[in-house]
């Protein structure tokens, strides 16, 4: 079976304790994993833990919740320095979140920035929304060069949002969430979304799956998500997985 972690934190404080046998598991499973920069500094780990593993990617980017106070030139020149590294497979994450109180004027500033890294550099971009989906969708539509190009990690609303960023050409990520009981509104979603614009995701170590609440996520858990996935979709687990990687390779263009 082919697995893929398209969006996890493993270098973050909570699981660098755990990193070999994190590995260990990876291994095992035969599983490749994407580590995800949402600062300068993680995107840096997120590069030298992609250099130490064949099977392990990295993306750059700063998530919109992290303020930074450094000049956007700045931010720039050093994201595109990090983006020249041969394992970054992507810009994120990236996007607006207007839950935290980071101010909205510098989301859209380092936003704005970010994708014209990710055009200039022709790299695929993951995207980080959470309590701004209209005013995500109204300034995101003007830029083309997502389509076909991006995925929307850990979707949280409904179908009328999924049908209008499915629209633009966007990839939906799907994370332990789904395998919640109550969250009957996202296995409808995922009961619409397309098998080709389907993802799978941790977010490790937020939100792990059902058994495994309570307990930092990992990427291995991830095995969990395929199954509901694969539940949802009325397919095998292996077909689904299948599924799953060969589109997480036709975005981040990864070998198989």
């Amino acid at each position: 079976m082919n697995i893929i972690d398209t969006h996890c934190h493993i270098c973050s404080e909570k699981l660098l304790p755990l990193h070999k046998e994190i590995l260990k598991e990876c291994s095992e499973l035969n599983m490749k994993i994407i580590e995800v920069g949402y600062t300068l500094e993680s995107s840096e780990s997120a590069i030298r833990l992609a250099a130490t593993n064949n099977d392990i990617y990295a993306s750059v980017g700063i998530h919109p919740s992290e303020y930074t106070a450094e000049k956007p030139e700045e931010l720039y020149f050093r994201l595109n320095s990090l983006s020249l590294s041969p394992k970054v497979i992507a810009v994120g994450e990236i996007g607006l979140d207007f839950y935290w109180q980071s101010p909205k004027s510098f989301q859209y500033q380092i936003l704005e920035l970010q994708l014209d890294l990710a055009k200039k550099r022709n790299l695929p971009v993951i995207f980080h929304v959470r309590q701004a989906y209209h005013e995500f969708y109204e300034f995101i539509k003007p830029y083309n060069f997502l389509s076909e190009n991006a995925v929307l990690h850990c979707f949280s609303s409904d179908i009328s949002w999924a049908r209008s960023f499915l629209n633009l050409g966007f990839y939906l990520g799907f994370d332990g969430p789904v395998t919640y009981p109550k969250n009957d509104a996202l296995r409808e979603v995922l009961t619409f979304c397309p098998h080709e614009k389907l993802l799978c995701e941790t977010d490790c170590p937020y939100m792990p799956p059902v058994p495994y609440r309570g307990k930092p996520n990992r990427p291995a858990y991830i095995v969990e998500v395929i199954k509901k996935i694969s539940s949802i979709k009325n397919m095998n687990i292996s077909e689904m997985s299948d599924i799953l990687y060969k589109n997480a390779h036709r975005l981040f263009r990864i070998d198989p």
